[in-house]
Parts: structure tokens; C-alpha cells; sequence
């Protein structure tokens, strides 16, 4: 009879905990950057059992000028436009954990704001691309001479220049008489 008590005082406690429900865990931002975009990426984890529906994943940012744009292949992965090192942004995210309930078949719904500090010293560039092409049309300009005219091509894609960023034509052939047309803008993306 002392064993079926023991037996039964065990098993309680046991019982009592499989019936509590399950509650959503705090979610864990990591920020990495993307370089083909330049703009940091957040990835959100979380503990909890069962597995998020990406049908059910809704995640805004409350920050003003920041933009939070989902992965359409990981919607727990945004990319953060607009966020620079040192701000803290804010998230408003609700999700659904299938299969994460009290019981089996059983979903938990995860609501709330998620704070997300971007490192203070974190860089993340656009990798630069420079291509350049040419193309010369050579004319008569008296005897022995020849008027030539050549348009050159340059497209610039990454981060923004520094204003005081410049371009130079360099070993001109002795004599030629260059004369630059056209206009260099700086912007994320020029050509001139």
C-alpha cells in the first residue's frame, strides 16, 4: 500500500506539468548584413516547440524611416531598410507555432515588440561596381589632321560617394586637347 501511495505521489506532479500550456518564448534577433543589398538583415529565433507557419508570420517596423522587408523564402528574416549602426529598432511581430499548444494539433499564437540593437561599429556596404566603355569616331580635319571624338561610358554602382569624390582623365597623349562633356552625379547609382 506504501509503494501505491509513493507511486501516485510521483505521478501527480508529472500529470500537472504535461497539462500546462505551453507559452510563446521570447524571440532572438541577430543582425548580419547583405552585401548585395548594403542594408542589415535581422534573423528572428525562438525556442519555442513546433514550427512557425509563414502564413502566419505579420512582422512591422515601429521605427520611424525603417522598413522591415520580409524573406519571402524565411519571413523570420528581414531586411532592415533604412536602419543604421547604433539604432535600436522596433518590431511589432505577431506568428503562429504550429503544433506548439498545450496538446497535440494545438497551435500558440506569439504577439508582441521585439527590440533590435544594430551594433554601434556595424558596417554593411554594397560591394562597389565600376565599368567603363569607349567609343571613338574619327573625323577629317584638314590636311594631316584628324578630329577625333570619343564618348566614355562609366557606370557606378554602391555606396554613396563622398561629395568631395572626384574624376580625372589621366594619360592623355601629348598635344591632344581634352575637353570633358557631360555631367557626374553622385547618387547611389550614376553614369555620365
Amino acid at each position: 500500500m506504501m509503494r501505491l501511495v509513493a507511486l501516485l505521489a510521483l505521478l501527480l506532479p508529472l500529470a500537472a506539468q504535461a497539462e500546462t500550456p505551453r507559452r510563446c518564448t521570447a524571440f532572438v534577433p541577430t543582425v548580419s548584413c547583405n552585401a548585395a543589398t548594403g542594408a542589415p538583415v535581422v534573423t528572428l529565433s525562438n525556442t519555442l516547440a513546433g514550427s512557425f507557419d509563414p502564413d502566419q508570420i505579420r512582422i512591422t517596423s515601429l521605427t520611424p524611416g525603417v522598413l522591415a522587408i520580409p524573406n519571402p523564402a524565411n519571413p523570420l528574416a528581414l531586411q532592415l531598410s533604412g536602419a543604421k549602426a547604433g539604432d535600436t529598432v522596433e518590431l511589432d511581430l505577431a506568428a503562429v507555432a504550429s503544433n506548439a499548444g498545450a496538446a497535440e494539433g494545438l497551435d500558440t499564437c506569439c504577439m508582441g515588440r521585439v527590440s533590435v540593437p544594430i551594433p554601434s561599429g556595424f558596417v554593411c556596404e554594397r560591394p562597389r561596381a565600376l565599368s567603363l566603355a569607349t567609343s571613338c569616331l574619327a573625323t577629317p580635319a584638314g590636311v594631316g589632321a584628324l578630329d577625333v571624338v570619343c564618348e566614355i561610358s562609366l557606370h557606378y554602382e554602391g555606396p554613396v560617394l563622398d561629395a568631395g569624390a572626384a574624376l580625372a582623365l589621366i594619360d592623355a597623349p601629348k598635344g591632344a586637347d581634352w575637353t570633358l562633356q557631360g555631367e557626374l552625379l553622385a547618387s547611389d547609382n550614376w553614369s555620365c
